[in-house]
């Protein structure tokens, strides 16, 4: 018991509580039910510490697929998730015991600049009806929890192991799901209204995620989280959610998140383990690596099926032939772009001629397009930064999420596909950046004695070790 609860956050019954207030506030179709909803979690939101709410957002995430769900625009650009952050955000602003955010300095700063380049695109695309809705959005759901996460490292130990054990659940529904049920029974009985189609050569694996690609992307970030976990406290409940979460990758049937996963998962193998509980990691690297191995042989002999079928050579193609549309858009428009959030709407009937859904999959396509050079620059700034705050904090399985998401961004509509599944980078930059604004952020000791300082409860004991 004392090892679950090392990997699974004691606050999994409030989150799982708010799960299902969420859930009723999404599905409410009466009035008189949507103003209960809103008055149960606003009472639950007051009732949970800060650091719960993290994983109150997670797991709202995880539970709704707002996306497939026929609920009001609104609900999309300030989902469940969002009224959490934003929660979470008035609660930070109210405790004047809070140490004093740090965020025009260290790794921060180009998330900051990334906001205020895309705030302007926004202003001033002739798709502003668009455009301001979405940034709305991506201020809540990407800037909001990176720039929270820099003032408390506790939160990257929080949303860890919830990103963990959500995954482990979700990944051994996605194997019954695939490969013994071939349905799901979520959409068809407590997701009723969700149009997710089985349309591809193999059945992939949806869950509560919903689209494949999310699948496999939520996954592939959760294996090096759960590998690195692993490996430092030798924990068999860790290893069993990273072999859960992999199934998960291989039962989505994405080939973007195999990638990610294999190359997420790689880092932390070669990575050093950051710990005490040492004596058996080269042992423990040498099983990660078989593991991940069968996992591409298993994962590569599913996706072989898919490979040689006209849907899946025509998606692998189209990974290309959206190359030339998105230069076209950023010829038209190199600075400013179109507009962030309208980059697919504005080549939209060009891209469904060449064999497209009417969208770029690619995050970095979507982000050139839509603010210009600048953005595509400070974007990738942005994901560098993380990148280097996780591996100077000693933080290996976060740097593998990074990359994983990174790969898996590549090749699908991160961006624009589902304004909600936006908080995917929100987190995985809080878990990069967690305590970057601390005035002794990287180095333990001086960790320790800041705590004393701000009478911060939960950092006082703890020894001068990475989190």
């Amino acid at each position: 018991m004392s090892a679950l609860r090392r990997h699974i956050p004691t606050s999994a019954a409030a989150a799982g509580a708010g799960a299902l207030v969420g859930m009723a506030v999404a599905l409410a179709t009466l009035p008189l039910m949507l103003l209960l909803g809103l008055a149960g979690a606003g009472a639950l939101l007051l009732l949970l510490r800060e650091r719960t709410l993290w994983a109150v957002a997670l797991v709202l995430f995880a539970a709704l697929p707002l996306a497939y769900l026929p609920v009001p625009d609104i609900v999309l650009t300030v989902s469940p998730p969002a009224l959490v952050l934003l929660a979470l955000l008035l609660r930070v602003l109210v405790d004047r015991s809070s140490p004093v955010l740090r965020v025009l300095s260290g790794p921060a700063v180009p998330v900051l600049l990334l906001a205020g380049w895309l705030a302007l695109t926004a202003l001033a695309s002739p798709y502003r009806a668009i455009t301001v809705g979405w940034y709305v959005s991506f201020a809540t759901l990407v800037v909001l929890p990176a720039l929270l996460a820099t003032r408390d490292p506790e939160v990257r130990i929080v949303v860890s192991r919830t990103w963990i054990a959500v995954a482990a659940v979700l990944g051994m529904y996605a194997l019954a799901e695939a490969f013994v049920l071939q349905g799901n029974p979520l959409f068809g009985v407590f997701y009723a209204r969700g149009d997710l189609v089985q349309k591809w050569s193999v059945y992939r694996a949806t869950t509560s995620l919903g689209h494949p690609v999310s699948n496999g992307s939520f996954f592939a970030i959760a294996v090096p989280l759960a590998l690195a976990a692993a490996l430092q406290h030798r924990s068999g409940l860790a290893a069993a959610a990273a072999v859960l979460s992999a199934g998960g990758v291989v039962a989505s049937g994405s080939r973007s998140g195999l990638a990610a996963m294999l190359v997420g998962a790689g880092l932390v193998v070669l990575r050093p383990i950051p710990g005490r509980r040492t004596g058996g990691a080269p042992v423990g690297k040498l099983i990660g690596a078989a593991a991940l191995t069968l996992a591409l042989v298993l994962g590569s002999a599913y996706l072989a099926v898919r490979d040689s079928s006209s849907e899946g050579s025509d998606s692998a193609a189209f990974r290309v032939t959206q190359i030339p549309v998105a230069l076209r858009g950023v010829a038209a428009s190199p600075i400013l772009g179109i507009g962030p959030g309208a980059a697919s709407f504005s080549q939209e009937s060009l891209l469904a001629r060449i064999g497209g859904a009417g969208a770029f999959e690619s995050f970095w396509l979507e982000l050139v397009v839509g603010a210009g050079i600048p953005g595509l620059v400070l974007g990738a700034v942005v994901v560098l930064a993380a990148l280097r705050a996780a591996l100077r904090s000693g933080a290996p399985g976060v740097a593998g999420a990074v990359v994983a998401w990174t790969v898996s961004a590549s090749f699908v509509n991160a961006l624009e596909g589902g304004r909600p599944e936006s908080l995917v980078l929100g987190l995985v930059l809080a878990l990069a950046l967690s305590g970057a604004g601390r005035p002794s952020a990287g180095s333990g000791m001086l960790m320790l004695r800041y705590a004393h300082d701000v009478g911060e409860p939960g950092l006082r004991e703890r020894k001068a070790a990475p989190p």
